[in-house]
């Protein structure tokens, strides 16, 4: 019945365990949950800045990465107004980021059609049958 319990002598020394870190406490948690709100809004500042600036949908994640995003959350700031400048600094230093209009024809006119006649001509055609 003793041949199964180990001699104390022949156990190996075992130090004792530091004790686990304990979980957070909630003021802990709510600043760690604020920051990472915080950062969170920052970066969607910066998107949104970035996408009015005309950064194609592609290279918005490259513009985030390389904008300052927690000098947004500093204590008083506008995030808006400091993201803004931070894409226009930032695409003036890479305007390759920036997404370039198709060249030729944007659309933005009147096509007449082939048979269609000058305005012009069509009031003279007009008038002469009155």
């Amino acid at each position: 019945m003793n041949e199964n319990l180990v001699n104390e002598k022949e156990m190996p020394d075992v130090e004792p365990q530091a004790p686990e870190q304990s979980a957070p406490t909630p003021p802990e948690q709510a600043e760690e949950a604020s920051a990472a709100l915080a950062q969170r809004a920052a970066e969607a500042e910066l998107r949104a800045a970035a996408a009015v600036a005309g950064v194609s949908a592609e290279k918005l994640p490259y513009v985030v990465r390389l904008c300052d995003a927690p000098a947004l959350t500093a204590a008083g700031a506008d995030m808006g107004a400091l993201a803004t400048a931070q894409v226009a600094a930032l695409l003036k230093e890479m305007p390759e980021l920036c997404a370039r209009p198709a060249g030729g024809s944007l659309g933005d006119h009147k096509r007449a059609a082939a048979w269609a006649q000058p305005e012009e001509t069509a009031r003279e055609t007009f008038a002469a049958y009155l």
